[in-house]
């Protein structure tokens, strides 16, 4: 054989294997569908929007057959309506969950909610110091709470009264006309005027007469208008029918001098008399 057999040799042979190297490459470049068919990667844009169709809150390049998915979208509240996600839609409306999960095809997908009618919470407390909430109602946004029937206990003070005034927050700003058309929660506690306690007087016998401080001595018929307060000073007088005597217990007084008739107040006074 010649040279020029051998080069011709050469040649065919680097040729078959040029061939060789260029089906395998693209052979490498096609897998095995699930029918036995090859076909080549796919992928497809998925673009989520928002319900106003326009702003673009994420673009996914996904797999074919793969599923898109992002963090479920939020929408600010409005001060009546709170918006729930519920899924994603196509433009016309209709639901894109299913395409979402295997997808096939470039898509734009919608973020579609849930109007949620908004409310509130008012949480009363008796007192700035207190730490369990008197009441706490939830009051649909727009709504009106009245307060009135709520019971509580004020304070207790040995000397004074403490008689519910009106609501405040906690800085001491008054409350009183924020529990109509409610837009906001509301933290309000109980404001109180402080009274000096006023302590009743009571007898029924026409036999003595009392007094307050340097006050005018009255009846039993007038006894009920006395106002008396703790550490008050009271006199009683005798008022005995000839040759006969009064006697009387107080309740409710200590004893200053009892030839005087005089007693210090420290709750309500009962007087019990006796003729002899």
């Amino acid at each position: 054989m010649n040279r020029s057999f051998y080069d011709k040799l050469s040649i065919v042979v680097t040729a078959v294997l040029l061939c060789v190297v260029v089906i395998l490459t693209i052979t490498s470049s096609f897998k095995k569908s699930p029918q036995g068919q090859t076909e080549p990667d796919i992928t497809y844009n998925v673009s989520f929007f928002a319900d106003d169709k326009e702003t673009l809150l994420e673009k996914l390049s996904v797999n074919k057959g793969e599923k898109a998915s992002i963090a479920p979208p939020s929408k600010e509240p409005t001060l009546y309506i709170n918006y729930k996600f519920l899924n994603w839609t196509f433009e016309d409306g209709s639901d894109a969950s299913q395409s979402l999960e295997s997808v096939q095809s470039d898509m734009s997908v919608y973020a579609k909610f849930e109007e949620v009618e908004r409310s509130y919470t008012i949480t009363f407390y008796q007192t700035k110091d207190s730490k369990v909430p008197l009441a706490a109602p939830v009051v649909v946004a727009g709504g009106n709470f009245d307060p009135t029937p709520l019971k509580f206990e004020p304070p207790y003070d040995e000397d004074y009264d403490f008689v519910f005034d009106h609501w405040v927050d906690k800085d001491g700003n008054d409350m009183t006309d924020s529990f109509d058309n409610i837009l906001s929660d509301l933290v309000v506690y109980a404001e109180y005027r402080k009274v000096r306690k006023i302590y009743s007087l009571s007898f029924t016998s026409p036999y003595i007469m009392v007094k307050e401080g340097e006050g005018t001595f009255i009846g039993y018929e007038l006894a009920n208008q006395m106002k008396l307060y703790k550490d008050s000073i009271i006199t009683i007088k005798k008022v005995a029918p000839e040759g006969k005597d009064v006697i009387y217990q107080v309740n409710g007084a200590n004893v200053i001098d009892e030839h005087a008739g005089t007693y210090r107040v420290y709750s309500n006074v009962s007087i019990l008399v006796a003729l002899m």
